[in-house]
């Protein structure tokens, strides 16, 4: 169960969680989904940082410039506008 779903859980009022139309985070795939996720990148982003000084956002920034170069002079570009 992710922490964030029990803890929303608690500063929720009773009545709000016993509405049929209550979204019950405990038992929701996409955020179960959502919260493995961000598990998993957080722990490879430590890893890569550890290994290479990169982390996940500079890897997949790295990889969109490796398979569009042209996006580096696009973002230089909307820098100095």
């Amino acid at each position: 169960m992710p922490p964030s779903a029990a803890a929303a859980g608690a500063k929720v009022g009773r009545d709000a969680r016993s509405s049929s139309k209550a979204l019950d985070l405990e038992n929701h795939a996409s955020a179960y989904l959502t919260w493995i996720a961000n598990k998993i990148s957080g722990s490879a982003s430590k890893n890569y940082r550890n290994s290479f000084g990169v982390g996940v956002a500079d890897w997949r920034i790295m990889a969109l410039l490796a398979v569009e170069p042209e996006m580096a002079g696009i973002l230089a570009r909307q820098e100095w506008t």
